[in-house]
């Protein structure tokens, strides 16, 4: 290990004092390693700082000294030494870790529910904690309260740093306002004429019965009522009542419309992101009038962690208005697709019991009104004094 650190040659002597040369170099002490004689030459191993006491040997004996090779990390420097971008490198990677690592890099957000991340990450940014900022400077004990006050039904915040990541975690208030609303009394009315087929009280007075008929805004479920000892009482009426109605929807489509759809042409830009700014890495020229708009961030990493730099790729769709012509089978294939859709987002806890089609056909456009029978929830729940949807 000391002879790697301290530098060694590979040394080749010729001449005719051979001889006298090895016996003058074990006078003077100079360490020769590996010695070997062959075809009157001599081979052996000196330390460098050994080797112009060689020469002046070699010299007064007239031998001619070479160097075949030479070993130790100081020759693999050397090597090197005219390499600056290695040497910076090694320089700026240590300050560069230690930089990254009092620096935030990444925000995780853990518990939120009620709040948006967007929310979360604004209102950190208000106090001072967002990516770039100094982790040495952050209060995270003020930060943690002042979180707590910015945001809304948040009950409890911790904000913990591992290297460059803050982890925000909270607690968002859950119960309290269904409680108070439970105390509330309130009614259970039908929401649309129906005829009851089943109920299920849990709380209040039942008023309508198994197949009676109701009205909208009929008390189907009282949330006043007397005991049996004549005792009036309120109570926030809970249960489930399942109806029978009947329910029409109208749906249209023109021959002619303008529909907008992409022309096939898009844009792309790309940035240079490092700590949430953008550096472009285009020259900048004009945008489709009309277009969507994509984003796609590739972080850089290092040793598994994600660098607070990127390449930020985002792409314009373009997209342009067209004159559409529709034949009338056209048009009855969109209308279908139209129902399917409407009773896909919201009939899926409805039961279909009945479904008539009547088509109106018109110069400009097709009328399909289809009439439903229908059973499903019919009650909804409504504040005894206000009179208001509780």
């Amino acid at each position: 290990m000391f002879d790697n650190i301290r530098g060694v040659l590979h040394i080749r002597a010729d001449g005719e004092k051979i001889y006298s040369f090895i016996n003058e170099l074990k006078s003077e002490r100079i360490v020769c390693k590996g010695q070997k004689c062959k075809n009157n030459s001599f081979y052996c191993r000196i330390y460098e700082s050994s080797f112009k006491t060689v020469e002046k040997i070699a010299l007064k004996y007239n031998i001619s000294v070479s160097i075949i090779k030479k070993y130790g990390l100081r020759y693999k420097f050397l090597r090197y030494r005219k390499r600056f971008g290695l040497f910076a490198g090694l320089i700026l990677v240590p300050l560069f870790i230690l930089f990254i690592s009092n620096t935030v890099v990444i925000i995780n957000i853990n518990g939120n529910e009620k709040n948006s991340r967007e929310q979360i990450i604004s209102a950190l940014e208000d106090i001072g904690i967002k990516k770039g900022a100094s982790i040495s400077d952050i209060d995270f004990r003020y930060a943690e309260q002042k979180l707590r006050l910015s945001l809304d039904d948040v009950v409890w915040t911790a904000i913990r740093h591992t290297g460059c990541r803050i982890t925000v975690d909270i607690d968002e208030s859950e119960g309290s306002p269904e409680i108070l609303k439970e105390r509330t009394p309130a009614n259970i009315i039908a929401s649309r004429d129906a005829q009851i087929v089943s109920v299920n009280v849990l709380m209040g007075h039942l008023v309508k019965l198994v197949n009676d008929g109701v009205k909208k805004g009929d008390v189907i479920i009282s949330g006043i009522y007397s005991d049996d000892k004549g005792n009036i009482r309120t109570v926030h009426s809970i249960g489930n009542i399942t109806g029978i109605y009947n329910e029409s929807v109208v749906f249209t489509q023109n021959f002619n419309c303008i529909e907008r759809n992409p022309t096939g042409f898009s844009k792309q830009r790309n940035y240079f992101e490092m700590f949430g700014f953008r550096i472009p890495l285009f020259i900048k020229d004009e945008l489709p009038p009309d277009y969507e708009y994509t984003e796609n961030t590739s972080h850089f990493s290092l040793m598994k962690n994600e660098l607070p730099f990127g390449i930020v790729k985002t792409e314009y769709i373009e997209y342009q208005d067209y004159d559409v012509v529709y034949s009338e089978e056209q048009a009855e294939k969109l209308l279908m697709d139209k129902i399917i859709r409407y009773e896909n987002n919201f009939m899926n806890d409805i039961e279909i019991l009945e479904k008539d089609i009547q088509k109106n056909i018109f110069d400009d456009h097709i009328d399909y009104i289809v009439n439903y029978r229908l059973k499903g929830e019919i009650g909804i729940s409504e504040d005894v004094f206000t009179g208001k949807p509780d």
